[in-house]
């Protein structure tokens, strides 16, 4: 299945209609990690994200470098705690 994730969760309709001519669906989310933001500390995003996170939601991890060091050490955290809880974890 190919998916798209519109950058800042914004599109404009022609390119919309482009996207789904090409076979593509649109993935939107509901919880932003904010991973990206520097000023942030690990521990606050993490709680954020647990708090935001529902039965069925879609957070958004980046993988670029400003990311990359916050996203190692959340993304296991994360997964971990609701995985004792018992979320399951599926790929779109």
């Amino acid at each position: 299945k190919k998916v798209f994730r519109p950058p800042y969760g914004m599109i404009k309709i022609r390119l919309l209609k482009k996207i789904k001519q090409l076979g593509y669906s649109i993935v939107m989310w509901d919880v932003l990690s904010k991973d990206y933001d520097q000023r942030l500390n690990s521990q606050l995003i993490l709680e954020k994200i647990i708090q935001n996170t529902t039965p069925g939601s879609i957070i958004v991890f980046h993988d670029n470098i400003k990311a990359k060091s916050k996203v190692l050490e959340l993304l296991p955290l994360y997964l971990k705690h609701f995985s004792d809880i018992g979320f399951k974890f599926k790929s779109i």
